[in-house]
């Protein structure tokens, strides 16, 4: 089942709708077997995690991490959000934990970090704040406390993470901090390895009750509880440039273990469970811990690596999600939460919706994208008919170069080959659908294409609209199916090749429909491209064609620019060549003076050559050549 977005009107008689197709199904992200527990804005969260983050644009985004049975969002302004259950309870009280309860107040946080029951954040000026029903993991040292921006910590928090009730936090000295408790394993001894001068930490992880530094020298150190890591260690001379410790990995009823996992600036991937990814035409570019860890490819594309076996989400090995790709993929041991990437097509640094929000001329066939960056072929939406016989300006969309597709969905009386849909473009009819190709039942939904001809496409009547009107045939009865009435679905596929020849991001058939530039002379390049000599603000050959400017010589060049770039003579200084005043006495006198000499001469040597002159073709072949030279020279008379 594809996924649509689609706007639809209702009418007694037709109900039309565009839709675009993103062609990306939920059964193919969650292998057919879970679904979306809710979906926002630029947010989707499969599996089971309560509550909301609100409404969010993928740009509000910084961070996104996930404990066990929680999440916590980090916007870009500095504030959290969390969503999750607010468990396990408080075993002495009976109260919920309160790990998805943020502070009232709390904002200026750079980093967050979740553990099982409890939530971790840092603040900008150096301080945390912890907070949930684990008491030990969020009781916070007084050097960390938050003790506002005039009172920071004299060795400030550079990174946090959060485990099974304890916290740890990578010092701007390179030692870690640690402070918690947990009952099977004493993770806050931290080895004296993992905090060496000579090679300190420059990144710190945690999960459950495992904890691993990776080092300034690409090497790693663990504690604590047990994982699964590369057994050689990352490869002589490699890069680490990210890792990632996922939740649980099932061993068996009484064994689990997270999986450590590095990125390698050459693009490999290697982990604990012995999966090693490396493809050099489609290298590794990105990975996030998760249910699995989850590997985006430089292609866009993303892999899921085997990671905690889950009953409750079923995760494939391929994970078609849709363009643009997921920017952050993360988990807790039973859901999904993904995050889009904002587009940056151009890789100019600034995302495509805030240059759109900005200038929406940047995006004329509205799909989210800078038309700058629109590939040879795209999907537009035309707009809505509203009922039966109403037509339709499809003026803003694109010109094509070659056949445009039609996709027609309907459900309406249209089982009969005598039964179908009607499509004029600008008062002319061009095709139908259905018919033969109709449903095999009345009312059941049928699909059926037809193709456009550029010569129609790109035609525009006498008010320069493009006009689509759509009416069904005689027999079709719109009171036969349930409500009186069918629906249209249509979707077209126009090639439309990116032209910006101003290049101010803005394609040149856009700009021209919404009155941003001038196209005086109809050839879907704005004037401003076009050559203007005279700077009279219009194209020289629109105002030497319609003769707003004399152009004696038919060159689709004004007079006064030929004259002034010295292409042709105006020896007498009328502002008309030379050329344009001959006399075009078949005697050589070409001048008109009554009498043929070197006046003549010049002027016929100016038009050696010239195809059906205006004048100058003494013997009337067509042509300047040795002939006429020949004949003026047979009348020379001047003295």
């Amino acid at each position: 089942m594809e996924i649509t977005r689609m706007k639809t009107t209702r009418t007694n008689s037709i109900i039309t709708s565009l839709a675009i197709t993103l062609g990306v199904t939920l059964e193919s992200v969650m292998g057919g077997a879970t679904t979306s527990a809710h979906t926002e804005d630029s947010i989707d969260v499969f599996g089971m995690l309560e509550g909301s983050f609100g409404d969010l644009r993928s740009g509000d985004i910084a961070d996104v991490v996930a404990g066990d049975y929680h999440a916590l969002l980090l916007t870009e302004d500095g504030t959290v959000r969390a969503a999750g259950w607010n468990g396990p309870y408080d075993p002495d009280t009976g109260a919920p934990c309160g790990q998805c309860d943020p502070p009232d107040g709390m904002s200026g946080i750079k980093a967050v970090a979740a553990g099982v029951r409890h939530s971790m954040a840092l603040h900008f000026y150096g301080s945390i704040t912890c907070w949930g029903c684990d008491e030990a993991a969020c009781d916070v040292p007084p050097e960390f406390a938050d003790g506002g921006a005039n009172d920071p910590p004299a060795d400030p928090p550079v990174a946090i993470a959060a485990g099974d009730g304890f916290c740890l936090v990578l010092l701007e000295s390179g030692t870690i901090a640690c402070w918690g408790e947990t009952d099977e394993h004493q993770v806050c001894e931290i080895p004296e390895e993992a905090q060496d001068p000579a090679n300190p930490p420059v990144r710190i992880l945690a999960s459950g009750t495992a904890c691993v530094a990776i080092l300034q020298d690409n090497t790693f150190v663990r504690w604590g509880g047990r994982i699964f890591g590369p057994l050689d260690g990352v490869p002589e001379g490699a890069v680490v440039v990210d890792a990632c410790l996922s939740p649980f990995r099932s061993l068996s009823p009484d064994e689990t273990r997270p999986n450590l996992a590095f990125l390698l600036e050459d693009g490999r991937y290697v982990d604990g469970g012995g999966v090693t990814t490396f493809d050099e035409d489609n290298p590794c570019v990105a990975i996030t811990p998760g249910p699995a860890n989850a590997l985006r490819l430089a292609d866009g594309s993303w892999l899921l690596a085997y990671g905690v076996s889950s009953e409750v989400l079923v995760l494939p090995g391929d994970m078609g999600f849709p363009d643009p790709p997921v920017s952050i993929v993360t988990g807790g041991r039973d859901y999904l939460i993904t995050v889009p990437l904002p587009a940056d097509c151009d890789e100019d640094g600034v995302p495509d919706d805030e240059q759109i929000a900005a200038d929406p001329n940047l995006d004329c066939d509205g799909d989210g994208r800078l038309d700058a960056c629109r590939p040879g072929s795209h999907w537009f939406e035309g707009g809505v008919i509203a009922s039966e016989g109403d037509d339709l300006d499809l003026g803003d969309l694109p010109f094509s170069e070659s056949p445009v597709i039609a996709s027609v969905e309907a459900t309406g009386d249209l089982e009969a080959a005598n039964e179908f849909l009607r499509f004029d473009w600008n008062g002319g009819t061009f095709a139908t659908a259905f018919g033969k190709n109709g449903p095999a039942e009345s009312c059941e939904a049928g699909t059926d294409t037809f193709e456009i001809a550029p010569r129609i496409w790109n035609d525009t009547n006498e008010n320069g609209e493009r006009r689509l009107t759509v009416s069904p045939s005689f027999p079709v009865d719109p009171a036969a199916c349930e409500e009186s009435n069918f629906a249209i679905t249509f979707a077209i596929e126009a090639t439309a090749p990116y032209h910006d020849c101003n290049q101010n991001g803005i394609d040149d058939d856009c700009e021209i429909a919404d009155g941003l530039a001038l196209d005086v002379d109809g050839d879907r390049t704005p004037d401003e491209c076009q050559s203007d000599c005279d700077r009279d603000g219009q194209p020289d050959a629109w105002t030497t064609f319609e003769g707003l400017v004399p152009d004696c010589n038919a060159n689709g060049v004004p007079d006064f620019c030929d004259i002034l770039s010295g292409e042709v003579v105006d020896a007498d200084g009328n502002g008309i060549p030379d050329v344009c005043e001959l006399v075009c006495k078949d005697n050589g006198d070409l001048d008109g003076d009554g009498c043929v000499g070197p006046v003549d001469l010049g002027l016929l040597l100016s038009l050696w050559g010239c195809s059906n002159p205006i004048c100058g073709d003494l013997n009337g072949d067509g042509q300047v050549t040795g002939s006429d030279l020949g004949i003026l020279f047979v009348n020379w008379n001047c003295r």
